[in-house]
């Protein structure tokens, strides 16, 4: 298996040390940086809590079950599942993921540990805001689920250079990211401060990996594809318990990953034996 796979890991250290890259790095740290000033006018203009009432104004507007189904791919399980989809061929991400995932993890915990600001329903009554699945009552800043939206949408910009792929992605993240509001889930400088947190994280793994390529081993990458594989089995087990209504769509996520990686990997596995073929005459 180490031999076999060696020659793919060699490719992918080389891609990895040309990352992030000038064109990238303004995908990511730009609107980063538009995102937090966003957070500190709309602090300095209302407060902590401000334009929740806005934004929590829209769950009404769509049925409840495409809010529970859009907050979800700010979900940990979601997003490593959906890795399944981005690793074959790209295998260098494994190593950046998980550098990444640290300083995610870094990022909201050491805030929430300071900062343990109320949520929503920790300071409203359930009657004065729109709610959708069960609420935690504490914690609230800074977003974790924004910022897995948007660490998603980095590594999907990684893997897409086209500024429309882009520019869909960031679309797509933001608006997982901005539906905690809706949901009642959390305050919007909250989900402004992790989605930022969630881009600048991308970058911080891409530049980390780039000096560190020797990361992309075969162990980093099979702990991460088997970290994916157990998410894509949860969800089609019912993950998450607490959003009852996103199960459906979550478990046909899990289904159509697996299937897409499998044949992902069966594609080069296929390519890999018509090159030896070919080598051996």
């Amino acid at each position: 298996m180490r031999r076999t796979f060696r020659p793919d890991l060699a490719v992918a250290r080389k891609v990895q040390i040309t990352l992030p890259g000038a064109a990238l790095s303004r995908w990511l740290l730009w609107p980063a940086l538009a995102l937090l000033l966003a957070a500190a006018m709309l602090f300095l203009g209302g407060g902590y809590h401000a334009g929740f009432a806005t934004l929590n104004g829209l769950m009404p507007l769509v049925p409840p079950v495409v809010w529970a189904v859009l907050t979800e791919f700010g979900d940990t399980a979601v997003a490593l599942c959906l890795l399944l989809v981005l690793l074959p061929g790209r295998w260098y991400l494994a190593w950046t993921v998980l550098i990444a995932s640290v300083f995610g993890t870094a990022f909201t915990h050491v805030f929430k540990g300071f900062w343990p600001a109320l949520r929503p329903s920790g300071l409203l009554s359930p009657d004065s805001f729109h709610s959708v699945g069960a609420l935690t009552p504490d914690q609230s800043f800074p977003s974790g689920h924004s910022q897995t939206a948007l660490t998603l949408a980095g590594f999907v910009m990684v893997c897409c250079p086209a500024p429309w792929a882009r520019a869909l992605a960031l679309a797509g993240g933001l608006a997982a990211a901005l539906s905690r509001v809706p949901v009642g889930m959390h305050w919007p400088i909250d989900t402004l401060v992790g989605a930022a947190g969630g881009l600048v994280c991308v970058w911080l793994g891409l530049e980390m990996a780039r000096r560190l390529p020797q990361g992309t081993n075969l162990v980093v990458v099979g702990g991460m594809t088997g970290l994916s594989l157990l998410a894509a089995v949860l969800l089609m087990a019912g993950h998450p318990p607490a959003n009852p209504l996103a199960h459906g769509v979550m478990a046909l996520v899990g289904a159509l990953s697996l299937l897409a990686f499998a044949g992902q990997v069966a594609r080069e596995a296929l390519r890999r034996a018509k090159h030896r073929d070919q080598t051996a005459i």
